[in-house]
């Protein structure tokens, strides 16, 4: 926001006004944390806001910072496909799994796991389930990883894309065959498997499916008992299964074009109630549990599912990924199925393919600042945590563009050995008047961990580069502002405090302008292989012109 000149004070002990005689105004922004906001005017949007970002997090109370790097954890064979985190608890073996070509890699281990193959074109899934893997690519019927690490196809799963594991009981559905796109298949027992006569403890009413033969689950080979039993989630719709998640203690039902929520009553019976028709999941990859909702990628954009607010039964939906809609609308429709996502550490993940097939853009939403970023460097096809030996959580993507999996590295500022490029621009700032034009004398950059060099770039009317500068870390007191604002040197220096740790040190470096615009913005970026800034407030000083000074090219007469 825009402060006011400060007015005249008195001093203590005397009525006699104290003059100011500060020639200059002043406007003070702190804490730039709200993130990206491309949807109207760089002039409209909040002034802690941004209308062009990249590669950027927020630390500290939302203060924009360079984005994490990450580092090769695997050099694959082929494209890497699906991620998933398996804690074999008896035998005291923790899995990194994930599928190069046909074949299962331990990605820690770097071995390969036989017993099994995998489609080399369908999109893999995994799921932990009563203490064993179940690993899906939509195209076979479901693998299973056992504890001790037998990987087998049982002949008695489905060919499903996806599967959740939910109050004891295991739900399959993204079956593909025809008639099947709406199925959810549900079973008590693991694989699906004729071993158990019925859902313990539920069992279905006669008038839903007990599947009881090979034709009736997709993918199976073996399969002729009463194992599982399915529910078709309105079938007559047109419409698919897309995605499974958990909310509270039902399970959601996720379809293109709607949303349902499914549980048992008290005597066991299946229970199916829409929650909304207006949009459903385009991705089953982008569902998230985060905290006590439920995050997830629609036509419309990314949208959360949680209680309505003082109604603790009635589930809402609502819209979070307004600000950012021209990235979600460069989606090709027919690509929104390879969108992924993880949540970790207040912060939802989300890979989408921006103008591409695969997918080349990280989206991400803080949930601390309420404020979305986007990252470049890393191009994900899917996510997975990682909980290691001394109970560190680690996030690991596979790479859509590369044969590799990469570990996401924590305040390290390197693309595996490449600089990442970095860039945070502020709103362009008319003060709330675009009918006045100032003359904008400097501005001062209260810079944290500023490690490395940053290039500072300010725009005028209309994206007009008018200054450039280019500080690091040794960069030493220079030249002050006259009184009046006009700067020797054509105003091209800077001044600050001496700084050469590039570590810890909050320091306010102070630029000189001295250009008459309506409006002032300012870009701060570095492409620099381990460095980094830390922007913690921005601090202009300006003079109003009189109403009347106004270029003669904008006046229009009749």
């Amino acid at each position: 926001m825009a402060y006011p000149r400060q007015k005249q004070g008195t001093t203590s002990g005397s009525n006699r006004p104290k003059p100011n005689n500060d020639p200059y105004q002043q406007m003070l922004i702190t804490n730039p944390s709200k993130g990206l906001n491309n949807l109207i005017s760089n002039n409209l949007i909040d002034d802690l806001e941004s209308p062009s970002l990249m590669n950027i997090k927020f630390v500290e109370a939302g203060a924009p910072s360079k984005a994490d790097g990450y580092s090769l954890t695997l050099a694959t064979a082929t494209l890497p496909r699906g991620m998933g985190y398996f804690n074999d608890a008896p035998n005291s073996t923790k899995y990194l799994l994930t599928v190069d070509g046909t074949a299962l890699k331990n990605v820690i281990a770097n071995s390969t796991i036989t017993g099994a193959t995998f489609s080399g074109t369908g999109t893999i899934f995994m799921t932990e389930v009563d203490g064993a893997m179940a690993i899906w690519d939509g195209v076979n019927g479901g693998a299973e990883l056992a504890s001790g690490g037998t990987l087998t196809r049982p002949g008695t799963m489905p060919s499903a894309q996806f599967s959740i594991y939910w109050n004891g009981v295991h739900c399959a559905a993204g079956v593909q065959t025809s008639g099947c796109e709406s199925r959810l298949y549900i079973t008590g027992a693991q694989q699906f498997s004729a071993t158990t006569a019925t859902i313990s403890p539920f069992q279905f009413t006669n008038n839903t499916g007990v599947l009881a033969t090979v034709g009736g689950v997709p993918g199976a080979t073996v399969f002729n008992g009463q194992g599982a039993q399915y529910i078709d989630v309105q079938p007559g719709d047109s419409d698919k299964i897309t995605g499974l998640s958990v909310f509270q203690n039902n399970l959601i039902v996720f379809k293109e074009r709607s949303i349902f929520q499914f549980s048992f009553d008290t005597s066991g019976n299946p229970v199916l109630q829409m929650i909304t028709q207006a949009y459903g999941c385009v991705s089953f990859k982008s569902i998230q549990r985060v905290d006590n909702d439920v995050f997830f990628l629609t036509r419309n954009g990314v949208y959360v599912l949680g209680y309505e607010p003082n109604y603790f039964a009635i589930i809402r939906t609502n819209e979070l990924s307004a600000r950012i809609h021209p990235l979600i609308e460069s989606i090709n429709p027919t690509n929104f199925n390879q969108a992924t996502s993880m949540f970790h550490q207040y912060i939802y993940y989300l890979g989408i393919p921006a103008g591409a097939s695969m997918n080349n853009l990280v989206l991400t939403y803080d949930r601390r600042y309420q404020a979305w970023s986007q990252l470049n460097h890393i191009q994900p096809e899917s996510f997975v945590i990682y909980n290691d030996s001394n109970n560190n959580e680690t996030m690991y993507f596979t790479s859509s563009t590369t044969n590799a999996v990469y570990q996401i590295t924590p305040n390290t500022y390197s693309a595996n050995g490449s600089a990442i490029s970095a860039q945070w621009t502020s709103k362009s700032f008319d003060l709330g008047n675009f009918n006045v034009f100032k003359r904008w004398i400097d501005c001062t950059i209260f810079f944290r961990q500023l490690v490395g060099t940053v290039t500072v770039q300010f725009y005028t009317d209309n994206g007009t580069l008018t200054n450039t500068f280019s500080i690091n870390t040794s960069t030493t007191a220079g030249i002050g502002s006259d009184e009046i604002g006009a700067f020797a040197f054509g105003g091209s220096s800077t001044s600050a405090a001496s700084d050469t740790s590039g570590s810890a040190s909050n320091v306010p470096y102070r630029f000189h302008i001295s250009q008459k615009a309506r409006t002032i913005q300012v870009n701060i970026s570095n492409s620099q292989t381990n460095e980094n800034f830390v922007i913690l407030g921005l601090a202009f000083r300006y003079r109003p012109y009189s109403a009347f000074s106004w270029p003669s090219t904008l006046k229009v007469f009749s």
